[in-house]
């Protein structure tokens, strides 16, 4: 009889302890995972490994669901894209545009100055800006 009892206490303890489980106030991630699953997320400590990996998995996905994140345009990657994404020109405009950009850009210098660096920079600068015109 005395072994009867102490399994109605431990009984009664376990029952306590899922009652107050249960009573326990559920976040919002809980609330969306027993949305998905059907249940509350198991958090007792005999809960198996693959049951725990899944709820910290959900938990992840759900706070990382909740970040904002912020996508950047993308940048013009040639003065004829920029021209074309910008909707009021069409490809004869957008043409026409480069070839007068490319007219209106000097030559490259033959090492005029004393500072060939400067004269090598100019240089590299023209190309550049020649190469990103289609």
């Amino acid at each position: 009889m005395t072994e009867t009892i102490q399994q109605l206490k431990e009984d009664i303890a376990i029952l306590q302890q899922k009652l107050e489980h249960l009573e326990k106030p559920k976040s919002d991630v809980e609330k969306a995972y027993k949305e998905v699953y059907g249940c509350y997320p198991p958090t007792t400590p005999s809960v198996s490994n693959s049951e725990d990996e899944r709820w910290s998995a959900f938990r992840s996905g759900y706070y990382a669901s909740k970040e904002e994140y912020k996508v950047e345009e993308p940048k013009p990657k040639t003065l004829y894209w920029a021209l074309t994404n910008l909707g009021s020109y069409d490809e004869d405009n957008c043409d026409e545009i480069a070839d007068a950009v490319e007219e209106w850009l000097s030559d490259e210098i033959e090492w005029e100055y004393e500072d060939r660096d400067y004269d090598k920079g100019w240089n590299d600068a023209l190309c550049t800006i020649k190469g990103k015109l289609r």
